[in-house]
């Protein structure tokens, strides 16, 4: 992977995230589509959507792309956790595209490189992409929405409120810099643990402070153990970014847990949302 300039599907498959067949996949995603209601006069700034595998949590994803159909869309920034590495600042990959089941994504070079070159805390760590999952199973989504659009992809490791600032306000600097369309995603599950009951009734707790659109609140609130989100730091970056290209509010478009759709044991069970931030 590392000495091609094409990032591959390497959670596409049989034991993967989401199938490796394409006709199998958009098939998929039509029925994910078809289900979710939205409310249509949304336009976001900014989503936050679940990065597990399709068949627990990729119903809920389906509400927070189904707001993008019909919308001009030319880049979308992905900001997804780091789960395998530890890094400062941010990884981007510096090559040519992200490859799905449905077609390589390409790249916005332009931006990706004003932020590696001219922004120290934008790097490329090779592990933040060996095995990582959170970014890659958002691409589908925004294929399926979106038809043709450029990527920037950015893998977090530290949340801190402090990493996160920097991250937003040179984005926020890049995009002035390069004007485009452009939708801000956020890749996060919630609560992780034992319990139905408790992880619908923790993640709702979180899903609200995302919604709330209050990074300090939802930062702090995440060192507390008050809320739950192994993405804490794409969400609060998002959310920055959001408040900073003019959102003022926030909507929970779903919530569920992998429970709900396979209702077997209760030992471990993982919290999803989808998220909109609008004017």
């Amino acid at each position: 992977m590392l000495t091609t300039d094409v990032r591959p599907a390497v959670n596409a498959g049989r034991y993967g995230f989401y199938p490796s067949d394409p006709v199998e996949l958009r098939q998929l995603l039509e029925r994910f589509f078809a289900r979710a209601v939205v409310p249509t006069e949304i336009a976001p700034i900014a989503l936050v959507s679940p990065h597990a595998g399709y068949i627990y949590s990729g119903p809920t994803a389906a509400h927070a792309y189904k707001l993008l159909v019909g919308r001009t869309i030319e880049r979308a920034i992905v900001l997804a956790p780091s789960h395998y590495a530890a890094f400062p600042g941010a990884s981007i990959f510096p090559g040519r595209a992200f490859a799905t089941p449905l077609g390589d994504v390409p790249l916005d070079r332009k931006f990706i490189e004003e932020l590696l070159g001219n922004h120290g805390h934008f790097d490329f760590y090779p592990d933040a992409e060996r095995r990582e999952h959170s970014l890659e199973v958002q691409l589908p989504f925004l294929q399926y929405v979106l038809k043709q659009f450029e990527l920037v992809p950015i893998v977090m490791y530290d949340r801190s409120l402090s990493n996160c600032k920097r991250i937003a306000n040179s984005l926020i600097e890049t995009m002035a810099k390069y004007p485009k369309a452009t939708i801000i995603v956020a890749s996060s599950d919630l609560y992780h643990g034992p319990g139905a009951e408790r992880a619908y009734r923790e993640s709702e707790n979180t899903a609200r402070a995302i919604a709330s659109l209050d990074p300090v609140d939802f930062a702090t609130g995440i060192e507390s153990g008050e809320y739950m989100a192994c993405g804490a730091g794409p969400i609060t970056t998002a959310m920055l970014l959001a408040r900073a290209l003019g959102a003022e509010k926030g909507t929970v478009l779903s919530l569920s847990t992998s429970y709900d759709a396979h209702p077997m044991s209760e030992d471990y069970v993982v919290g999803y949302t989808a998220v909109a931030y609008y004017r």
